[in-house]
Parts: C-alpha cells; sequence; structure tokens
C-alpha cells in the first residue's frame, strides 16, 4: 500500500526517520506533527497511562513505521474529492479537513506519547 502526501510518498511497510515538531493534545487523544523533508504528518495516538520510561519529545528524531488513520479509511473514498469541505473533529476541535495538505496516521512505535522499540523498525535517534 503506497500513500501520496504531496508529492512525498509514504511506504506504510517500510521505516522511515521524522522529526518531532509539535505534541499537542485533544480530549483523549495526543496529536503529534512529525516532519520529513519539509512535508508534514500528524499521527494520532490515544492517550493511554504508561509509564513515560521512552516520552517523544519536540526536535528530536525517532523511526516510525505510518499506516493511514482509520478514521481516514473510514469515510468513501469519493467523498474527499467533493469540493465541500470534509472535517474530522475530537469534541470541538478540527484536527483535519479536505483542504489541508497531509492526512492523518497511526503508527505502532507509539503508545500514548511513549516510543516503542520494534523489529521491524529501527531504534529511535537523538
Amino acid at each position: 500500500m503506497l500513500n501520496i502526501v504531496v508529492g512525498f510518498k509514504t511506504f506504510a511497510q517500510e521505516c522511515n526517520l521524522y522529526e518531532v515538531a509539535k505534541i499537542d493534545s485533544a480530549h483523549d487523544y495526543f496529536l503529534i506533527t512529525i516532519q520529513k523533508e519539509n512535508k508534514n504528518f500528524l499521527i494520532i495516538s490515544p492517550k493511554k497511562k504508561f509509564k513515560n520510561k521512552k516520552a517523544i519529545e519536540t526536535n528530536k528524531s525517532y523511526y516510525f513505521k505510518l499506516t493511514e488513520h482509520e478514521w481516514l479509511n473510514e469515510m468513501p473514498e469519493n467523498l474527499i474529492d467533493i469540493p465541500h469541505s470534509i472535517e474530522i473533529a475530537i469534541q470541538d476541535t478540527v484536527i483535519w479537513n479536505n483542504g489541508m495538505d497531509y492526512k492523518l496516521y497511526e503508527t505502532k512505535n507509539l503508545k500514548g506519547l511513549n516510543y516503542v522499540k520494534r523489529r521491524d523498525c529501527c531504534p529511535a535517534v537523538n
């Protein structure tokens, strides 16, 4: 599966190094903006209570294997191409609309804000 975002390819089955640009939250989710080659990607990670052993930090780089978030997959494909505004909101906070130049992603490399090393993805780099 290959997702194309503003001319930049994100390989769902490959691990890539990204820099954490911003960490925000909305209700029960962390919103983590990551960057690669000046392109933004937004990871949605459910807030979970874990010991903060390896919490990610802004301005540091980590390897993530991204997959398109299930919320986007639940929308009919042709709905995104409709000219009116389509939004995804958590409570009253809009986190994505079809005019934005990025998509929503999830990763198994995060549990809340904790970085999870996986055999199929490289370890964190500081």
